[in-house]
């Protein structure tokens, strides 16, 4: 819809006055001497490098081989190459630079899990845990590209897991805890990963949900070669020789990997999948310069 048609709609929520700068975009549009937002959708609409630019610098991207162009659309406008040339890790975007930085000791991560369990890592923590992780993964064959599933609740070890694929510049593909295995089986069919990580089992309201037998039955004849247990519940579960490793054990003998490897901007980091809810799921790219700027 063009600018001047929006005056015409009716206004069904208006912000609290002050909340334009006290956004992030309005952070970013007072540095560049900008006052509204309008202001802002007019010179983002004239000058799209501008705008995708001032937009990375204020995320703070770390790049770790500056970009030669914002924006190169010489294969067409169909297939344009944001950040042209640059190289980054969002893991070390998320991590790494903050201790860099000097703010090693600050909170990265607080959890808090159903059953009352708190936990709290700091940057420097969070980063040795991805590290070592990601070290694992390297042992067991994981290289750059590969598609590794996870299938974990919301647990600190999700959010290492993450980061530790990414470091190593293999692809991420999350999966709800609460799907059941038929949803399971076409995520990991369709992108073919040969790596799961999930957990014994969990807690969700009192109930014990027992997600490795799930991911058993759902892997079942495609070609999983590993499946990295997190310990979760403390719940007995079928070990399959061979495929089934503990992941703290896994974790814990590994050499760390102390740098993400350099990524190309559009290298893809998460591969996420939608619901499913209207057809077969559909798997939504994210990369390593896309992740930031959207989160």
């Amino acid at each position: 819809m063009a600018l001047e048609k929006i005056d015409e709609l009716e206004v069904a929520w208006e912000p609290s006055p002050g909340s334009f700068e006290q956004s992030p975009v309005g952070r970013m549009a007072k540095r560049h001497g900008l006052s509204t937002i309008e202001e802002v959708f007019r010179k983002a609409s004239q000058d799209p490098n501008w705008y995708w630019q001032a937009a990375s610098e204020d995320v703070g991207v770390r790049w770790l081989r500056e970009y030669d162009e914002i924006c190169d659309l010489s294969d067409g406008v169909e297939f344009p190459r944001f950040f042209a040339g640059g190289k980054l890790n969002w893991s070390d975007y998320a991590v790494d630079r903050w201790v860099d930085e000097g703010r090693g000791s600050s909170r990265a991560i607080y959890w808090e899990g159903d059953d009352g369990q708190c936990l709290e890592f700091t940057y420097l923590e969070l980063q040795g845990l991805v590290n070592q992780a990601a070290g694992a993964l390297n042992e067991i064959g994981v290289s750059r590209g590969d598609p590794v599933g996870i299938v974990l609740p919301m647990i600190p070890e999700a959010i290492v897991a993450m980061l530790a694929i990414a470091r190593i510049g293999a692809l991420a593909v999350p999966m709800f805890s609460g799907f059941g295995e038929r949803s399971i089986r076409e995520r990991v069919e369709h992108c073919g990963a040969k790596v799961m990580i999930t957990c014994d089992g969990f807690y969700r309201r009192s109930k014990e949900i027992r997600i490795k037998d799930t991911v058993d039955k759902a892997i079942e004849g495609l070609g999983v070669e590993t499946v990295l247990i997190v310990r979760r519940a403390g719940i007995d579960i079928d070990i399959h020789e061979g495929i089934d490793r503990w992941w703290d054990e896994e974790v814990e003998q590994a050499k760390p990997v102390e740098k993400a490897i350099p990524m190309d901007a559009d290298d893809p980091c998460i591969l996420l999948y939608t619901s499913g809810s209207t057809g077969r799921p559909k798997g939504c790219v994210h990369t390593h310069a896309g992740l930031p700027l959207k989160i």
